[in-house]
């Protein structure tokens, strides 16, 4: 949150901060959120808050709010866009060290990697439906184009 806060303060974007700390809470709050309490839905990752990400894209759909996560994938399923690491090369990069592993490698041999590529999905029925133009730059710069 540290993060975005300092974001928010450079591009001079107010955040709106709301603490859950239960799936009841969260659904509490999505129940009375009004469309004008915020301009776009972020989140910063949390496990409970994923769980449910289906039902604030839903709801903050239904208010016309545009939601962002932070993994690509989540565009498919209804979210405005998805902005990070893709889980799908997460689970190639540890393929292969599971493969190294397994044909004998020793894993204090092994350097140490991570996935460098961040990927931008964005979904443009989402954005029709709730009234969003997404400025041709930002579509060419995306990975992912979901019609």
């Amino acid at each position: 949150m540290k993060s975005a806060r300092d974001a928010a303060r450079q591009l001079q974007v107010e955040i709106v901060e709301a603490h859950v700390g239960s799936v009841r809470e969260l659904r509490a709050y999505l129940a009375s959120f009004k469309g004008q309490d915020a301009d776009a839905f972020f989140y910063v990752n949390d496990a409970m808050i994923r769980s449910q990400a289906d039902l604030i894209i839903e709801t903050m759909r239904a208010k016309k709010v545009p939601t962002m996560f932070s993994f690509p994938g989540i565009a498919e399923r209804g979210a405005l866009a998805g902005y990070g690491v893709s889980f799908r090369e997460v689970g190639r990069l540890s393929a292969r060290y599971v493969q190294k592993v397994l044909t004998g490698t020793n894993p204090r041999d092994m350097p140490v990697e991570s996935v460098s590529r961040v990927e931008l999905a964005l979904n443009i029925r989402t954005a029709r439906d709730i009234g969003v133009t997404i400025p041709q730059a930002v579509r060419l710069s995306a990975s992912e184009v979901i019609e």
